[in-house]
């Protein structure tokens, strides 16, 4: 559990708490075997296997500091095959910090630097490993420059070149600008090369035989797999796995709805760096890579504030309704807005294409909520205006069928309202309450466009 300021910024975390009831610090041990096991233990314990190869074991308790796990797989010969990994738990921190722009500078183990327009130029473990980031005029990162600790002082161990096509990566080069790896892109999720931000339009990816150390294994002449590999990626363009040009398996992924990986492995998996949203993923930092800003899988939010949410962009929104930005799934919050949410905190219906937006499907068209431009709206274009209509009539409908859906689950649970918990009766008035700001607002951006909204909250039952 997270505690916040009144700048939605995080100024400790607990694993462990009471606020949903008691629970005590746990975590999910999962992995995989490279071929199917009878039965696989976690410190003793039996994991849950699936057709996949992989497992996992919920539940267990850590402690403060570092935790030790041995699985132990067999297979149906009897044979058997033990890993194991440690994680160093931190059940208590209180050591964020922010700068006055609202970037997070410290999470106690990570240091975090900014440029005058918020672009993240350094990240560093003290005394372990740091790595430098230098952009063009675009805001797009150009080189990364990666650094060890050797006892005294920082020494540079790798520097990466990135080429561009639009926003796009699709070369890697070194210090001497040596291609090291070149990506072959073709439509994103938007039915275009670039209008979600190259989500699930990754095809493939070129290496240098001598980049990649299992390449250069040579058997007639011929490297083992190729140097060519093909990305796959499931229905929200999260990379689910790599195939090699001899159809074999090179790297395969697991995520969790906000892109924390549960499971990966195959001679690619680490040398891969497309995975979640198909964005870069930087392993010693923690942190994918969406152009604009940084994101951190394990706190589920970005590192800084949506740009879109400063003055300087709303000043340039000329003639919006009302402040969009604001339109979470349960209405216009007196407080404001989260600017460091990620994808509305629905990592499965929403997705970001470049860090500064949510992205969901209406009619099965993708449509940015933010870009300033013509969109489709169940097949038919549409001015921004009209979008923002639909967005606002869709978004009222969906909270009020969720509110109607926990209505009914609350009365076939406790009766009818009047034996609910007072604290739940609290929760339930609010959350209508901000159902009718809600219709309001999709009233009030329809207006702008002569249409009219058809949506709104349901009755409150409470008494």
């Amino acid at each position: 559990q997270y505690g916040l300021n009144s700048l939605n910024q995080i100024t400790n975390a607990t694993l462990g708490g009471t606020i949903m009831g008691p629970w005590t610090a746990s975590i999910t041990v999962a992995g995989s075997t490279t071929s199917r096991a009878t039965s696989v233990t976690v410190n003793g314990s039996a994991a849950t296997l699936h057709a996949d190869n992989t497992f996992e074991l919920y539940n267990q308790t850590v402690v403060n500091g570092l935790n030790n796990f041995t699985a132990v797989a067999q297979d149906v010969y009897g044979r058997t095959s033990t890993s194991t990994s440690s994680v160093n738990v931190i059940t208590n921190n209180s050591a964020y910090g922010y700068d006055l722009n609202g970037n997070l500078l410290t999470d106690g183990t990570r240091n975090f630097a900014y440029d005058d327009e918020n672009q993240l130029i350094s990240v560093w473990k003290t005394n372990a490993w740091r790595q430098d980031f230098v952009y063009d005029g675009k805001m797009r990162r150009r080189i990364t420059k990666e650094y060890g600790w050797n006892g005294t002082a920082w020494a540079q161990t790798n520097e990466v070149h990135f080429v561009y096509d639009g926003n796009l990566v699709v070369q890697e080069r070194d210090a001497n600008n040596v291609p090291q790896v070149s990506y072959t892109r073709g439509t994103d999720l938007s039915g275009k090369l670039q209008g979600a931000g190259g989500i699930g339009g990754l095809l493939a990816r070129t290496d240098r035989a001598s980049a990649v150390p299992w390449i250069s294994t040579i058997i007639g002449g011929v490297p083992t797999f190729g140097t060519h590999s093909y990305y796959h990626a499931d229905g929200n363009g999260n990379i689910t796995a790599l195939i090699s040009a001899s159809q074999m398996i090179v790297a395969k992924y697991l995520y969790d709805p906000f892109g924390n990986t549960l499971s990966m492995y195959g001679l690619m998996a680490d040398i891969n760096k497309y995975r979640f949203s198909s964005k870069e993923w930087n392993g010693n930092a923690g942190l994918y890579y969406y152009l604009y800003r940084f994101y951190d899988s394990n706190l589920q939010r970005w590192l800084n504030r949506d740009p879109f949410g400063e003055l300087g962009f709303e000043a340039v929104q000329v003639g919006l309704p009302f402040k969009f930005w604001s339109m979470q799934p349960w209405g216009e919050r007196i407080e404001g807005p989260n600017l460091f949410e990620f994808a509305r905190n629905d990592g499965i219906d929403f997705m970001d294409t470049d860090g500064m937006g949510a992205m969901g499907t209406i009619g099965g068209t993708i449509g940015s909520i933010w870009k300033p431009v013509s969109v489709a709206v169940g097949g038919a274009l549409c001015t921004l205006a009209g979008y923002k209509c639909a967005m606002a009539i869709q978004a009222a409908t969906d909270a009020a069928g969720k509110y109607q859906a926990a209505v009914t689950i609350l009365n076939n649970k406790y009766g009818d309202s009047g034996e609910w918990p007072q604290a739940i009766v609290q929760l339930m008035n609010q959350w209508n309450s901000d159902n009718v700001k809600l219709a309001g607002a999709a009233t009030t951006a329809c207006a702008h466009v002569g249409g009219s909204s058809t949506a709104g909250p349901v009755n409150n039952p409470i008494r």
